[in-house]
């Protein structure tokens, strides 16, 4: 049995962590390259010249005869992976070896060395190389029984082959036992029967929060599409919610005191800005805690909310300042005291959620835009650092503990097949899915008494919708589904569309003719990673994207005709939203390797050495090839739209407005004229389609959408004859809480 690439990679990582690699760049850019061309078919791609290019960084005109740098990094290579599987690797399942003569390497399962014994009755033997992934080889480690001379003393022979029958039977009860040592998963929250509806009510139910008691639970909830959703309170028994609050704004994330006598929760304000309002269970009065600063990321991506057991604090998530990272404090109830809690690094989305442990004394907190777990004492980041628990980026919607605090449950798109509810211990270790299937299912809350799992469960389908922007008003659907489909883009040639869809199961790429018709999968990921941000080339043969896996994003390329995949950055941090400049020339990206979110650009041909352009941008700016420019979102409070020249690096403020927020990717161009999928400050659940004058800076409302789209769903274009605009539109969203109980 082969191994497959979800296991090569999670082997590749292991090696890439150990001591011997971790202090060697140039070891790791090089195993990596050569694994991930593997595992994507591209093993014509690991040449010694591709490898000079692309590793080391060497000129086009590169010698392999007068400069042995690739030979000389190959053979330390192979050092190091032998070295590896002799120490920190002996127990490995998976070895990963570069075998002398080429630079392809092998995956191979075989037993771990210090458990294998040699004994008499057969020795470790390789099957031929196996391509069960269609991009990698491999080999089980097997016992093949060798043939000895017969022997002219029968009783010897007898009694030798009772040691030996005797020692095999030894040998496989040990093995047996090892291997179930090996396997047992630490104990984590075993699930005891189905996920089922808790009370099926219409429209969204959001953000479940038990009682102290386990005997009631809030939430958010709207009953339609377009209205700002309140508070509830459904008790054991009872067959329809109550409205817990009073006021006109949209209010998310229902928290209890722990004495189960009031609930805090978020009170939208504005774009930037939100209040923590205290509801007594009582019908008194509601007070404001406080505001604070923060961007309104989506209704499912929410600031974080928790009370400490102790009924002291508030965990709360700020932005000091509008180019700072969010970060999470502690709020003093009864002084009004904002202590930090954690300090994310600059160039970072920030900690945005976070969760008391039972007993108070940590916190569990999602940083970074799609997220990854981390852990820290509250007595905060500037004291001891923070732990981080998943070590791929897998996302972060929602955070509870075990009633025990020896796990953490997290809704998670691992993989990208979907949100699922995971656990994983406080130390890091046994990652696991405990619920998701098809039901898509985020912010998990475990009840008091540890019998019941609550999620927020998502049923959300979106389309592709093509309006006519000659013809106000006149709209169709493209390529329809039953899932999600988003981030559409013409080609050039106004033949084809490429887009990102999750209709196969995993998130991938497809492409269709303009009409929608013969849509057809581009890329097979299945699970291990998504694609992001596609874009074409000026001739409409390829594709470029940025794939996120194992917690870094890297920019490739797809011949759209031959099939064949080229990854073009190595990056173990951001890559993302790749575009072909005026000229062809060259591929603009954003990245965060300098440590901000920057430009940058390699040559579309050759020599493939990333520049960093010194400009700083979001990632999703959009390039427009008539205007030769680049244009994005300013961040801050208002809405600007800038445009870049990439010619000279010149830049002007486009459209300048505080009636609406912008989700920043919902941004295209085309001849002069900018197209913004936007929110009404005074409606963020709604958005308008915008069409903007880049010269004038005036603005027109084309269509109106009573439902936002979900989080990381995006994107729109314009047809290249400026006559048709593609944006994905919600064609169904429906969230309910599901329930689950626990053994």
């Amino acid at each position: 049995m082969s191994a497959n690439p979800a296991e090569i990679r999670a082997e590749l990582e292991r090696i890439l962590a150990s001591p011997m690699f971790c202090a060697s760049a140039r070891s790791v850019q090089f195993l990596r390259f050569c694994v991930e061309q593997s595992l994507c078919g591209n093993q014509d791609q690991i040449k010694e010249t591709t490898v000079a290019l692309q590793v080391f960084g060497r000129n086009a005109d590169y010698n392999p005869r007068t400069d042995p740098i690739v030979r000389v990094h190959a053979r330390r290579l192979r050092d190091k992976l032998e070295h590896y599987y002799k120490t920190d690797g002996v127990d490995s399942p998976i070895q990963i070896t570069m075998p002398k003569g080429t630079y392809v390497p092998q995956a191979v399962r075989a037993l771990p060395k210090s458990r294998t014994l040699s004994v008499e009755l057969g020795v470790p033997r390789r099957h031929a190389p196996g391509t069960d992934v269609g991009f990698f080889t491999g080999a089980d480690a097997q016992t093949v029984p060798q043939t000895h001379a017969a022997s002219t003393k029968p009783p010897v022979r007898w009694v030798t082959g009772l040691a030996v029958a005797l020692l095999s039977s030894a040998l496989l009860i040990l093995f047996f036992l090892w291997f179930k040592s090996r396997s047992i998963e630490p104990q984590g929250i075993p699930v005891a029967g189905e996920a089922l509806p808790f009370n099926a009510l219409p429209g969204e139910e959001q953000n479940p929060s038990w009682s102290p008691d386990g005997k009631a639970l809030a939430f958010s909830w709207s009953a339609r599409a377009g209205a700002s959703p309140r508070i509830f309170i459904q008790r054991a028994g009872q067959s329809e919610p109550f409205r817990l609050t009073q006021g006109t704004r949209a209010e998310f994330r229902p928290v209890w005191s722990p004495n189960g006598r009031e609930i805090v929760f978020l009170s939208y304000v504005s774009p930037s800005s939100y209040e923590v309002v205290r509801a007594p269970l009582n019908g008194g009065t509601e007070r404001t805690v406080g505001v604070f600063s923060c961007p309104w990321i989506s209704s499912d991506d929410l600031p974080a909310l928790d009370w400490s057991p102790d009924g002291r604090s508030l965990l709360v998530a700020e932005q000091p300042s509008s180019t700072s990272p969010i970060r999470l404090i502690l709020f003093d109830l009864s002084t009004g005291t904002r202590k930090p809690l954690t300090n994310p690094p600059a160039g970072n989305s920030g900690d945005i959620d976070g969760k008391f442990s039972p007993e108070g004394s940590e916190v569990a907190f999602r940083r970074g835009g799609l997220g990854d777990l981390y852990l820290v004492s509250t007595e905060g980041e500037a004291n001891s650092p923070a732990l981080k628990l998943t070590p791929d980026n897998p996302g972060v919607r929602g955070i509870a503990w075990s009633r025990d605090g020896r796990h953490i449950l997290f809704g998670s798109m691992k993989g990208g097949l979907g949100w699922g509810i995971w656990q994983v211990n406080v130390d890091g270790s046994a990652l696991t899915r405990v619920l998701g299937g098809s039901l898509n299912l985020s912010f998990p809350a475990v009840s008091p008494t540890g019998k019941t799992l609550a999620a927020e469960q998502q049923d959300i389908v979106t389309n592709l919708m093509e309006v006519a922007l000659r013809k106000t008003g006149s709209s169709r659907l493209i390529a329809p589904s039953s899932r999600q489909d988003y981030s559409p883009v013409y080609s050039p040639d106004g033949r084809k569309i490429v887009f990102v869809s999750t209709r196969s199961g995993a998130i991938e790429l497809w492409l269709a003719n303009t009409d929608g018709t013969s849509a057809r999968q581009l890329t097979q990921l299945n699970g291990s990673g998504f694609p992001v941000t596609p874009s074409w080339s000026p001739d409409s043969h390829s594709v470029l994207f940025a794939i996120r896996r194992n917690g870094a994003t890297n920019v490739w390329m797809l011949d759209v005709s031959a099939g064949a995949n080229q990854q073009l950055t190595f990056s173990q941090n951001r890559n993302i939203n790749p575009v072909f400049g005026p000229d062809g020339k060259y591929i603009y990206f954003n990245s965060n390797d300098g440590g901000m979110p920057r430009i940058w650009r390699i040559p579309a041909r050759g020599d493939r050495r990333a520049e960093e352009m010194l400009w700083d941008a979001p990632w999703a700016f959009q390039m427009s090839w008539t205007d030769r420019s680049l244009f994005f979102e300013n961040s801050g409070t208002d809405l600007q739209i800038v445009q870049r020249n990439v010619m000279t690096g010149a830049q002007r403020v486009v459209f300048h407005s505080n009636n609406w927020v912008s989700a920043p990717p919902d941004l295209c161009v085309h001849k002069g004229t900018l197209y913004l999928m936007v929110s009404p400050s005074t409606s963020p659940s709604t958005r308008d389609l915008l069409a903007v004058d880049a010269a004038s800076g005036k603005a027109q409302i084309l269509k109106h959408f009573d439902v936002a789209l979900p989080d990381l769903e995006f994107g729109c274009s314009v047809s290249p004859d400026g006559g048709t605009l593609l944006v994905p539109m919600v064609q169904r969203a429906q969230s309910d809480i599901y329930e689950a109980p626990l053994k």
